[in-house]
């Protein structure tokens, strides 16, 4: 008589455990689809409802020296070619806006030399591929010669892994809150007796191995008794303006 009633307790002890069972299983379901719901689906650099965007997966993936090459590396006699170009895998709008720069800003001053090239004229276009952590970065100088009047032209082609973006000589001067009253005083507190500047007009930066970058700058000067000369400038952080001599490059 004691058995039956035991094994009925038993009995309607599984039935509960066994309607307890599926409860637990759908509470951890619904507990994995919520985990599931909330990931960030872009990485943790990924904004939601912002403009920032993720960089494509190659460009996060590559070190800077393996996105920016030089496309033209020619030496014949005294006219030396170098023109860089930027590549990375999948689509990026800032690389396509840094190749049509160079194209338009280098590529085109190259075809038009070679097309009304003359024994008397050479062309001197260099550029430094400099590398940094999270930038791939190329900063090209040129000059046609014969010439007068000026040091020549500077161009600075930067592309910021992390935003996936390019880094423009104005937001350089951002960074270092930096005014062209600012490159002008800080050229003019050197001038010797007899010059003054016209005109300063920012062209190019470069991020080194400072967290600073640096602005390379145009400064246009008159001097008394001969003509206006434009000049290349390069102004780093707590140590001013000084000429540069980028046909050393």
């Amino acid at each position: 008589m004691i058995m039956p009633m035991k094994i009925e307790k038993n009995t309607t002890n599984q039935r509960k455990h066994i309607g307890i069972c599926p409860l637990l299983l759908v509470a951890a379901l619904l507990g994995v689809s919520l985990c599931a719901c909330s990931a960030d689906p872009a990485g943790e650099n990924f904004v939601s409802g912002s403009d920032v965007t993720p960089p494509p997966a190659s460009a996060t993936d590559l070190l800077p020296e393996y996105i920016v090459t030089l496309a033209v590396d020619e030496n014949q006699g005294d006219t030396v070619v170098q023109i860089p170009q930027f590549a990375i895998e999948g689509e990026s709008q800032a690389i396509a806006d840094i190749n049509q720069r160079i194209q338009q800003e280098l590529q085109t001053v190259y075809d038009e030399f070679s097309e009304q090239a003359s024994e008397e004229s050479w062309l001197e276009m260099k550029t430094i591929l400099n590398p940094m952590t999270g930038y791939a970065q190329a900063l090209t100088w040129y000059n046609t010669y014969p010439s007068y009047g000026t040091d020549g032209y500077v161009y600075s082609y930067i592309y910021d892994l992390g935003r996936d973006a390019q880094v423009t000589v104005d937001e350089a001067m951002d960074m270092l809150q930096l005014q062209t009253d600012d490159l002008t005083a800080a050229v003019t507190e050197q001038l010797s007796e007899g010059q003054s500047v016209v005109s300063v007009e920012p062209a190019a930066c470069l991020f080194t191995g400072a967290a600073a970058p640096e602005i390379y700058f145009y400064v246009k000067l008159a001097v008394e008794g001969a003509d206006e000369w434009t000049y290349i400038y390069r102004y780093q952080q707590g140590q001013g303006a000084v000429p540069a001599d980028l046909s050393l490059l």
